[in-house]
């Protein structure tokens, strides 16, 4: 599945719009790199943001005229875009089988 096949807008039915339970906002406009830096996935498009923060179905609250999300809700916007959280890297890789032949 690509990314462009995605068509719906997902939906947060459970979280409602404003309260910061962190206090450290993000702006719409930074949480795709967010996103990608912390989440594997197919990540959308900031105009399938829009669409979501317009419609309530993404949590954020107008400040000065700027759509801020709270970075501690992050989780729950990524959830619903399908996204999963980046698996750490482990500490010391094992060496495969070809590497102890040699």
């Amino acid at each position: 599945m690509t990314c462009s096949q995605f068509s719906t807008t997902p939906t947060l039915d459970d979280v409602s719009r404003g309260g910061s339970q962190s206090g450290d906002f993000i702006g719409s406009t930074s949480i795709i790199p967010e996103l990608i830096r912390g989440f594997d996935g197919c990540p959308p498009t900031y105009e399938r943001v829009k669409i979501g923060i317009y419609s309530g179905r993404i949590p954020a609250v107008k400040v000065g005229g700027r759509w801020m999300m709270d970075r501690a809700r992050i989780g729950e916007v990524a959830a619903a875009f399908g996204l999963t959280p980046k698996a750490s890297a482990p500490a010391h890789a094992p060496h495969s089988a070809v590497e102890h032949a040699v």
